[in-house]
């Protein structure tokens, strides 16, 4: 991350959004939150894959890689596609 100017800046700042909205989030009368599963950030050209810790309310990077578009499967980038052309 030190190489990119303002990654790890924008990095840290869109995970405490993160974790601020979905602490919010586990507040709320039946607003149960599954934070079980890693989740993935895009930032730019880069893929954030982390985790939340409800109990400590801390998120925890567990890896920053370049994006690569052909990583997607194949029903995510033809959603992607039709997101693109402008159609439904």
């Amino acid at each position: 991350m030190g190489r990119h100017p303002g990654l790890r800046a924008g990095v840290q700042q869109r995970l405490l959004n993160i974790l601020e909205a979905t602490l919010e989030m586990a507040r709320i009368p039946g607003g149960a939150v599954d934070d079980a599963a890693p989740l993935v950030l895009r930032l730019d050209d880069y893929e954030v894959t982390y985790s939340l810790d409800l109990d400590h309310a801390s998120v925890h990077v567990l890896s920053i890689q370049p994006f690569d578009d052909r990583r997607i499967p194949t029903d995510r980038a033809f959603s992607r596609n039709l997101l693109k052309n402008g159609q439904p």
